[in-house]
């Protein structure tokens, strides 16, 4: 009761002859306190039902209004919301109201919904119309566009979808460029940017590399534990670890797989591909270093390695964020032993299963390496994104709701509400070069095919997009537009 909004509009009494019963009374009296003005609305509202049950008859009113406890039932929520438009009525909080205070309080609400209209029409923006390029013609993604990455110096995008095809796109134009056929139902695509590889996970539990210049084939990690949902990927800097990088895989069970790779041996040169076979531990490749860890109960969504916090962050459908200390010395399960964890978990959930004859939830042993969570989500989170400038960490999901906290205590900073539908993906717009202005902006999703853009500065919505760019399946080159409109 508490979270709900109260509006006098809502009463549905604001016509002339409900207003005019409203002034009798108070013709009547000076002032009315709470239970008067209560008394007054059911009056009003009881006048006017009558009237309806004359014109239409007790019985259509009846079924028009879904009331089938013979109309005593009114269209009031509870006699508490009633107490508490009282109380928003009443400015000066005396406990009575007179036709002054009333009548201010309608003024206020319609001039206040009138500049929201206005507000809302300001920041509405309409994408704009790029010509098609001839040579995108039947070039496009069958499904949904899973990834999007930045090839660096190539200036190109690379798109992933699950229609099982890479493609990659002229960053000025947008211009289709080349593609290759995974074979299979992708899930996600991260870019190694030292080895100048691209992961794509399959849903045949393996990870394919392919080199991002020409998109050969360059190798291949098979027989995951499970299908991997989300991909990461870190590398340190320093000279000692030059020539190392981290690639993460998180699956639908909210297992954590990382592998640690040495560029210069474990990448094949030339035609000859570097394959990891995990069913072959605890035998893995030279240049190559594997372990796995419970993070989650459920679906992986997101993974991102801040280095201002120097945790691994991770998001998944158990509502919950996480933040893992790599550095921290614990148990983990490495080639070594991870077999032979994942099969006991595995005997013990299937020994349950058949005990029961119904699926029962096994407590998953989860990593010592985590230092905290944020659990103030109440549904999925699907994305998240941490802003170094506003030292504050952004995540989304099922609810619709964007949530700013602080990423040490957890404390809620602010609330982010207007999406109608799950946020799906979040973007930061931030610049901190001294040339141009700096930008703290907060670029969001949702399923709905709505985009809004967020001042993180001062918590406000500074621009939107309803316009439904076309279908994700059908024309997602779209959607690469809009991003490059918003980055310049």
């Amino acid at each position: 009761m508490n979270n709900e909004k109260v509006n006098i509009a809502d009463l549905q009494l604001l016509n002339v002859a409900t207003l005019t019963t409203i002034r009798d009374a108070f013709s009547d009296a000076e002032s009315l306190n709470m239970q008067e003005f209560v008394q007054v609305l059911k009056l009003a509202h009881e006048k006017e039902f009558q009237k309806l049950k004359e014109v239409i008859g007790a019985s259509n009113l009846m079924a028009e209004k879904g009331d089938k406890s013979g109309g005593r039932r009114t269209s009031f929520k509870t006699k508490q919301i009633l107490h508490r438009v009282f109380q928003k009525i009443d400015a000066n909080g005396d406990g009575n109201l007179d036709w002054d205070e009333f009548t201010n309080y309608l003024l206020l609400e319609e001039q206040g919904a009138v500049n929201l209209r206005e507000a809302l029409e300001k920041t509405e923006i309409a994408l704009q119309d790029f010509p098609e390029p001839p040579i995108n013609a039947g070039r496009y993604h069958r499904e949904s566009i899973n990834a999007i990455l930045k090839l660096n110096k190539e200036q190109e995008y690379l798109t992933c979808s699950g229609d099982g095809v890479l493609r990659v796109w002229r960053e000025n134009d947008l211009h289709f460029q080349r593609a290759t056929r995974v074979g299979i139902r992708v899930t996600d695509a991260v870019l190694l940017t030292r080895s100048k590889k691209i992961a794509v996970s399959a849903i045949d539990r393996s990870l394919r590399f392919f080199d991002a210049l020409t998109l050969e084939r360059s190798g291949a990690v098979l027989h995951l534990p499970s299908v991997v949902t989300s991909l990461g990927y870190y590398h340190a800097d320093g000279k000692e670890k030059k020539n190392i990088e981290i690639l993460f895989a998180g699956d639908n069970q909210g297992f954590l797989n990382t592998f640690t790779l040495s560029v210069n041996d474990f990448w094949h040169v030339g035609t000859v591909e570097s394959y990891i076979d995990l069913a072959e531990l605890p035998d893995v490749p030279h240049g190559v270093k594997y372990d796995g860890e419970w993070i989650h109960d459920e679906w992986i969504t997101n993974i991102n390695f801040c280095p201002d916090l120097d945790n691994l962050v991770t998001s998944s459908t158990d509502s919950t964020v996480a933040f893992v200390d790599l550095d921290r010395n614990s148990q983990i399960w490495n080639s070594a032993n991870v077999n032979g964890i994942l099969t006991n978990f595995d005997e013990e959930l299937n020994a349950a299963n058949s005990t029961n004859n119904k699926r029962r939830d096994i407590k998953k042993p989860k990593s010592s390496r985590i230092v905290r969570r944020f659990t103030t989500h109440s549904k999925e989170v699907h994305s998240f994104i941490y802003c170094p400038l506003a030292k504050c960490i952004a995540s989304s999901g099922l609810s619709r709701d964007i949530l700013v906290w602080n990423a040490h205590s957890m404390g809620i900073l602010a609330k982010l509400s207007g999406h109608m539908a799950p946020v799906k993906a979040l973007v930061l717009h931030e610049n901190q070069g001294n040339n141009t202005k700096d930008r703290n902006q907060l670029v969001s999703l949702s399923t709905d095919k709505v985009f809004k853009v967020w001042d993180l500065r001062t918590v406000s919505l500074i621009y939107f997009s309803s316009t439904h760019f076309g279908t994700f399946c059908l024309t997602p080159i779209y959607i690469l537009f809009s991003i490059k409109i918003y980055r310049q």
